[in-house]
């Protein structure tokens, strides 16, 4: 009986001390998550298209990078989002808005009933480095582009 209580004084002193050490660890690490809050501008997309797709737009099925026409979002601190886009070679911009959140690598967009009146999410997967925002959407079967990866710029 002596030795139960003895070692269970051990256990929970040696637990303690864990988690101390824990603690005083973690109080020096440095977190380096970064925002995606503020405004990005897209310097290249490159697009990975079905065989439909390819066939139809006279392109291999993995694109080159291209520079899209003019594009960028504003990820604002209330969850919404407010996106000016227009064609390569055209100077018409179109503005959507909508919501955001962002779980992990997992970001999801949700544009405004205009646009989307069935209130669908996009579910794109992201990485931020220092300045560089990687967006990559993977697109349903029925599309006539399968992925499509987006780098920005912090604007």
């Amino acid at each position: 009986m002596k030795n139960k209580l003895m070692f269970t004084a051990f256990t929970l002193n040696a637990l303690l001390i864990i988690s101390f050490i824990t603690i005083g660890f973690a109080s020096f690490t440095k977190c380096t998550a970064q925002s995606i809050v503020g405004k990005w501008k897209a310097v290249s997309e490159k697009k990975f298209y079905t065989e439909k797709g390819a066939k139809m737009m006279g392109k291999p099925m993995e694109g080159e990078s291209e520079k899209p026409g003019y594009s960028s979002i504003e990820y604002k601190a209330d969850h919404t989002f407010i996106q000016n886009f227009s064609g390569p070679n055209n100077s018409e911009v179109t503005a959507m808005m909508g919501t955001w959140s962002l779980t992990g690598d997992q970001l999801k967009i949700t544009l405004e009933p205009k646009y989307n009146p069935k209130k669908i999410a996009a579910v794109n997967t992201i990485s931020i480095n220092g300045n560089t925002l990687i967006t990559t959407v993977v697109t349903p079967a029925s599309s006539l582009v399968n992925k499509m990866i987006t780098t920005s710029t912090r604007m």
